[in-house]
């Protein structure tokens, strides 16, 4: 068969305008009208001299009129909607069945046979192709890539020629390769074993008194002291001159998560001329015990001023690293 094989089609059923009687059910006993259990009865086939009727030509042109109703609702590409009545009348819409929604707009597929769920209540047995005609409404056009915007909606994009070379590689290395990108882009963020940190893990307060962070959880801090003393002063007579001695334990600015590892300080001055003090006076920084007096504290230091002037407590600058 043809394209060019295809039958005119009528725009009015047959007989729209004629004489017509709706088709029964069932014909009544020795009746000449038609039904759809008997068709025409046997008594309108039967000699007109041997007691038989005629066929009605009101059964006639309703029975034209009805298929040519269907073949012109089917010559129109229409489709129809959900009956219940027709649905139990036939046992079900058979698999493969395709009717519209009560919408006017959304189309549906049975999914199988003596199927009388109703799809526009239930989805049970048909399918929605609400996602194809909703691609279908699209504009569409070179380099463009449609995709879903909701459950039954969809949009459309770009697709550039880097997009179309990254779709058709086939595995993860090659789409690497293919943008250049060397071992770090496989890595995970963090601080474990392969992995690469962020500028999270460098968190930092800056200033006179600061705190830097490091991956690891290596903590630096540093800042200036004004120290004070704590106990007495040592006197000692060296050379015949005479050195005291003190000790302080400042705070740092923080305490260490688990302890402190290593500290340093030096005397600091405000201006190079307003050192004199300073001239005399030596620092030292050792490490405070910590609780099991052997770690290094976490929340202070212990620095030891030998100076010549009595009483003399300095500013330092310091810095400490732990963990």
């Amino acid at each position: 068969m043809n394209r060019t094989d295809s039958p005119a089609k009528q725009p009015k059923p047959f007989g729209i305008n004629g004489p017509r009687e709706p088709i029964r059910s069932t014909t009544p006993a020795g009746d000449n009208t038609a039904s759809y259990e008997s068709g025409f009865p046997p008594i309108t086939m039967t000699l007109k001299s041997a007691g038989g009727l005629p066929p009605k030509g009101q059964d006639m042109n309703q029975i034209l009129y009805e298929l040519s109703a269907l073949a012109r609702w089917s010559s129109a590409g229409a489709l129809n909607a959900y009956d219940a009545s027709f649905a139990v009348a036939i046992g079900g819409y058979p698999k493969g069945s395709v009717i519209i929604g009560d919408d006017g707009a959304t189309i549906y597929i049975s999914t199988s046979d003596s199927n009388n769920n109703n799809p526009n209540v239930s989805a049970t047995g048909w399918l929605n192709l609400s996602k194809i005609t909703s691609i279908a409404a699209l504009a569409g056009g070179a380099n463009k890539l449609p995709y879903f915007t909701g459950t039954d909606t969809a949009g459309q994009t770009d697709l550039t020629q880097v997009g179309r070379d990254i779709i058709g590689k086939t595995d993860i290395a090659s789409v690497l390769t293919y943008l250049g990108l060397g071992e770090a882009a496989k890595r995970g963020v963090g601080t474990g074993v392969n992995q690469i940190p962020d500028m999270s893990f460098f968190q930092s307060t800056r200033g006179s008194n600061g705190i830097q962070y490091l991956p690891g959880g290596i903590v630096i801090q540093w800042g200036i002291w004004q120290l004070t003393t704590v106990g007495n002063y040592n006197a000692e007579s060296i050379g015949g001159i005479t050195w005291y001695t003190h000790y302080t334990k400042p705070l740092y600015t923080i305490a260490f998560p688990n302890m402190a590892l290593v500290n340093f300080m030096g005397l600091a001055g405000s201006t190079f001329e307003d050192q004199t003090n300073e001239y005399n006076t030596f620092v030292r920084s050792n490490m405070s015990a910590g609780s099991d007096g052997k770690s290094g504290s976490r929340t202070n230091a212990c620095v030891s001023v030998t100076s010549r002037i009595l009483g003399y407590t300095p500013t330092v600058h310091w810095l400490a690293i732990g963990y």
